[in-house]
């Protein structure tokens, strides 16, 4: 089975805007197409960007609906645990998604943040944008 991490912005995505292929890739995770792997720091990270102001009062997100929505994740996501996160890139988030993925034995970081896909790979997971990642999971 496919193995992926799904970076915060991907998931922001989806949620803001269900039709698209980021949409299209919770879906697939919710429905065990894949397995998406999350550590605390991420499914923290996911928490904190959906509760932002900007995107709550944006697009009319409610702090229940996110709270729901974030242990729904917590339900359905692979856990994996961060002892310590390195120091790779130069923002912090990034950095949890690349151990995230390290520690989660992952194939694939979807992303859309251009310095991680820049990378195009870290410790051989595939770094890729949704609509590539919606693709090769049609394909298996």
């Amino acid at each position: 089975m496919i193995r992926a991490v799904i970076d915060t912005n991907v998931l922001v995505s989806s949620f803001i805007s269900p039709l698209g292929p980021p949409g299209r890739i919770l879906v697939c995770w919710e429905t065990a197409v894949f397995s998406g792997i999350a550590s605390p720091q991420l499914l923290d990270e996911y928490l904190r960007v959906l509760s932002s102001p900007r995107i709550a009062q944006k697009y009319g997100i409610g702090q229940s609906t996110i709270d729901l929505f974030v242990t729904f994740l917590k339900g359905f996501a692979e856990p994996v645990s961060l002892a310590t996160i390195p120091d790779i890139v130069r923002d912090p988030g990034d950095n949890v998604v690349l151990a995230t993925a390290v520690v989660g034995n992952a194939g694939y970081i979807v992303t859309g943040d251009k310095p991680l896909l820049a990378l195009e790979s870290h410790h051989g997971i595939r770094i890729v944008q949704p609509p590539l990642f919606e693709a090769l999971l049609l394909a298996s």
